[in-house]
């Protein structure tokens, strides 16, 4: 596969960065903004939030996120193959919107998963015959979503949580040793999530695994 490779540098007088970034991604029409969690300033930007945060909350495309270190999780070795193929066995929260169906729909034409593993974390509910009914609920669901995979990667595994969202996430991707974390930038309150801060952009921010936000081109 041949590989075309442009070269752009942006001499930045005025404005910041992320701006300058995503200027560029505009107007070069990309379909994947990649770039690393932290900046050569790494204790500045946890505290004040970093270009890569800037760029997550404001893109109009997808965006890749790489951590440091990121073939390994938490010290523990990723498969020699995942660590060679950043798509080998992707993680997949769903939280069953429309939202994060567009997000499984883009993950299905990713050529090269080998397994996908798909994640609802049960929230919201506060007794225990409330957390079997929603817990019973998303397994009908994953059994569904599941079946649509068939045929398009090896294997599909389904796991379900109960407690925070980005808690679960980011424990269960290093449980499976994910290569990958790929979910949609906005969940079912989209508009709350826009404004104070969703669960995918405190998952990148907690996690070590490389996480592929996806944002679904518009009129698709």
């Amino acid at each position: 596969m041949q590989i075309t490779i442009d070269v752009i540098v942006d001499v930045i007088t005025q404005g910041d960065v992320a701006q300058a970034i995503l200027d560029a991604a505009e107007r070069e029409e990309v379909s994947l903004i990649v770039m690393g969690a932290r900046g050569i300033n790494p204790i500045k930007e946890l505290l004040l939030g970093s270009v890569s945060s800037a760029v997550l909350r404001h893109a109009k495309t997808s965006v890749l996120v790489l951590h440091s270190g990121a073939g390994a999780v938490t010290g523990k070795t990723l498969p020699a193959a995942s660590s060679q193929r950043l798509f080998f066995r992707v993680l997949a929260p769903t939280d069953f919107s429309s939202h994060a169906e567009d997000a499984l729909s883009f993950i299905k034409k990713i050529p090269g998963i080998e397994e996908v593993i798909l994640l609802h974390v049960v929230t919201r509910v506060q007794s225990l015959p409330e957390i079997e009914a929603a817990v019973a609920e998303a397994q009908a669901q994953l059994e569904k979503t599941k079946k649509d995979f068939e045929g398009k990667v090896t294997m599909i595994t389904a796991r379900i949580r109960v407690g925070d969202p980005a808690d679960m996430i980011v424990s269960v991707a290093e449980e499976d040793r994910a290569s990958l974390i790929a979910m949609n930038a906005f969940g079912t309150d989209w508009l709350r999530e826009m404004l104070l801060g969703s669960t995918t952009f405190t998952v990148v921010r907690r996690t070590k695994n490389p996480v592929l936000v996806i944002r679904m081109p518009q009129g698709t």
